[in-house]
């Protein structure tokens, strides 16, 4: 099941780069990753704001909360130089067992791209 997670991702990592407007660039990669890949129902960014977590990015704001996921990733960004995590990336299904750990390692490279992104503006 992972293509569709490492095409949608390698779409996203374009955006995440090619994107001057951080905050448009969060909701590209969200709506990205759940517009182009089946299993994934849901996706939201959540920045570390001081001893808050934030979320400011979601494939689909006003249903995040309403539906019971039967998988879920939780996928930090985080920055390796401040050896800090900066937020997260969560996705969620309702398709149960999923995500494999093509998944995980296609997300932690976009994770990546979303921490250096965070890390020059």
């Amino acid at each position: 099941m992972s293509i569709e997670t490492d095409v949608a991702s390698l779409g996203a990592i374009a955006k995440v780069i090619r994107n001057r407007d951080l905050n448009q660039t969060f909701t590209e990669v969200a709506r990205t990753l759940q517009e182009k890949v089946p299993y994934i129902d849901w996706v939201g960014i959540y920045l570390n704001q001081g001893n808050a977590t934030e979320l400011v990015a979601a494939s689909d704001q006003a249903n995040q909360l309403e539906w019971e996921a039967n998988a879920e990733l939780r996928i930090p960004i985080e920055d390796p130089a401040q050896q800090q995590e900066l937020g997260k990336i969560v996705v969620k299904s309702r398709e149960p067992l999923c995500f494999d750990v093509t998944d995980v390692s296609t997300l932690k490279i976009l994770a990546d791209e979303l921490s250096q992104r965070l890390s020059l503006h």
